[in-house]
Parts: C-alpha cells; structure tokens; sequence
C-alpha cells in the first residue's frame, strides 16, 4: 500500500486521476 506494507491478495480497486483523464478499475492480486 502507500505507507510500504504488505497487503493480502484479493480483488482491489483502482482510481487513475491526470489532468482530465479518470481511469477506474479492477484488479486481483495474487500472492
């Protein structure tokens, strides 16, 4: 994560903000 530790594997979401581009989306981590 942004503070360095470790996270689980799972399904996560994600936001992409730049300028006037916005990018939301799924991802899954697999560990």
């Amino acid at each position: 994560n942004n503070d360095g530790k470790l996270v689980s594997g799972g399904v996560y979401f994600y936001k992409i903000h730049a300028g006037a581009y916005l990018k939301t989306g799924k991802m899954t981590l697999l560990k």
